[in-house]
């Protein structure tokens, strides 16, 4: 069995999620990490050393086959991604969908989007970098692309998230929040409107509107001097992320985030209905970190795999054949 080598760069959830895994992934060796609180980590962590990470980090001859991007969508990766890319092959959960294509900033300027940023730094050398792998874009999408594959031109396709009452922890979103002036933690759910899943599996088809398929919720805390106003502002503002959706913020002591808002569950659905029937698909997490970060380990093979074939450039999920995810190719027919 071939080891492909990896490097964590970033320890939040999803990076100690890729670490506490690595034990059922036996092909895949964890060579480092790099974080910008290696100073406070200390110099290794269950046995893999700590790396400085900051803005001239670029990876170049590290030790590493596939470098697993463990940042947040709305200003680690694209700064990161387009940085590393340029020297190691990439996996990352960027899912912001909206900037993954050409988009328009507030300004009117249209953007290229990261995909094609990513493109152009992976192409520099000849490296492969896997855009948005987790499980919506990533499973999801490949769901998405199926359903509507297999249904017809006429069938739309739902994607619903937070399914329960509780609703689903948001990691990206609630990343979002704290990087907001003054908020000290915070963390954002994700609730799908029941109502629309019904009316979509009735059939109906309906064009439904962001705000009309899903609601937030955010427990936030903040420093004694911040003005409760302008945070609140700041958060149901927020493009991509709050503005689109009606949104509830709760106030609340740090303490309270600690005590009651440490579980990372997560769910979501893909639905679609057409004349012939109904096509479903559901992921439940009891750790939304720990799921996608299995989902990069065994797209990390993929990658070293594809690029071993000579692919380059920038690719998403739906460019992955699903056996370059099995640890053994050879068995991958079993599973037809």
């Amino acid at each position: 069995m071939s080891v492909t080598k990896v490097v964590i760069v970033g320890l939040g959830n999803i990076g100690q999620g890729v670490l506490s895994a690595r034990s059922l992934f036996p092909d895949i060796e964890v060579t480092g990490i790099f974080s910008r609180r290696a100073a406070e980590i200390g110099q290794s962590v269950d046995g893999v050393r700590v790396y400085a990470l900051n803005k001239g980090t670029s990876l170049e001859d590290f030790d590493a086959d596939v470098a697993i991007l463990c940042g947040g969508s709305r200003t680690d990766l694209p700064e990161w991604g387009p940085r590393l890319a340029r020297n190691i092959n990439t996996v990352d959960s960027f899912d912001t969908h909206d900037h993954v294509g050409p988009w328009n900033d507030s300004a009117g300027n249209l953007q290229i989007g990261y995909l094609a940023e990513m493109h152009e730094a992976a192409s520099h050398n000849g490296f492969l970098a896997d855009v948005g792998i987790g499980w919506d874009p990533g499973l999801f999408s490949n769901r998405r692309a199926e359903f509507t594959a297999c249904l017809g031109k006429e069938t739309k396709v739902y994607a619903f998230y937070g399914l329960t009452a509780r609703g689903g922890l948001s990691m990206g979103h609630s990343d979002a929040i704290r990087r907001v002036k003054h908020v000290a933690d915070a963390r954002s759910y994700t609730h799908a409107r029941p109502e629309a899943i019904e009316l979509v599996r009735s059939g109906a088809n309906p064009h439904l509107s962001h705000g009309e398929m899903h609601w937030r919720e955010c427990f936030v805390a903040v420093e004694p001097w911040a003005v409760y106003e302008d945070v609140q502002q700041a958060i149901v503002s927020m493009p991509n992320y709050f503005a689109p959706y009606e949104t509830k913020v709760h106030f609340v002591d740090r303490s309270v985030i600690y005590a009651d808002h440490q579980e990372q569950y997560h769910d979501g659905l893909v639905l679609a209905v057409s004349d012939v029937g109904l096509m479903e698909y559901r992921n439940v997490w009891h750790s939304n970190p720990q799921a996608t970060a299995r989902i990069m380990l065994a797209t990390a093979r993929a990658v070293e795999r594809m690029n071993d074939d000579g692919r380059t450039g920038a690719i998403t999920a739906l460019d992955i054949p699903a056996k370059f995810l099995c640890a053994d190719m050879g068995q991958a027919v079993s599973l037809v």
